[in-house]
């Protein structure tokens, strides 16, 4: 991703949360040397629901510095916040 390069990503509150069921999403900015891998989500089979999900959105993974544990290396748009549906 290049410096300065924003996304959505969804949080649930303000520590991961493992089964939550409420999440939103927020719009931030990643300062410059936040180490990230980018590319299209494949298929996968969650044992709760027995089912196969698709794939083919687009996903983001931050290598290092993630928001949680180096949030000064982001920046957050708090008017972005809204529940995902």
């Amino acid at each position: 991703m290049p410096d300065g390069a924003g996304c959505t990503v969804a949080v649930n509150g303000e520590k991961p949360v493992a089964h939550s069921n409420r999440g939103d999403s927020v719009e931030f900015t990643v300062k410059p040397g936040v180490g990230v891998r980018e590319g299209v989500v494949g298929s996968m089979f969650d044992k709760q629901v027995k089912e196969t999900l698709v794939g083919g959105g687009h996903q983001v993974q931050f290598m290092q510095n993630t928001p949680f544990f180096a949030p000064d290396n982001f920046v957050i748009d708090p008017k972005s916040l809204r529940p995902i549906k």
